[in-house]
């Protein structure tokens, strides 16, 4: 009894050693992760930095150098007007009158 119980205290043991090594391989893991986010949000933030002052160097390039012709929000009224052309997909049928009369068919009636 007393070799039983020892075994199963050894097998016990290894399981929990075997187990404790698995759980420092995690929580360095875990460090590793972390480190990684850091250094990445930083080289983020400081490359969204460094786009905004090369925009800023370039808006400050373009408002020393004068402006062509600045756009105003208001219409120019003194253009004309555009041509407006009347377009039909078919052909509008000539009516003689007293002669000839279309029903809203569309067939033609001669009148009597």
């Amino acid at each position: 009894m007393i070799r039983t119980c020892s075994t199963a205290l050894e097998y016990a043991r290894a399981g929990n050693s075997e187990k404790s090594q698995l759980l420092i391989k995690g929580y360095s893991d875990i460090g590793v992760a972390m480190w990684a986010l850091s250094i990445s949000a930083m080289l983020i933030v400081s490359a969204s930095l460094f786009q905004n002052q090369e925009l800023n160097m370039s808006d400050k390039d373009d408002q020393s150098q004068p402006s062509q012709q600045e756009t105003s929000a208001e219409p120019d009224r003194n253009t004309p007007p555009p041509e407006v052309t009347f377009v039909l997909d078919h052909k509008i049928p000539e009516i003689e009158k007293k002669e000839q009369q279309i029903n809203e068919s569309g067939g033609k009636n001669r009148e009597k």
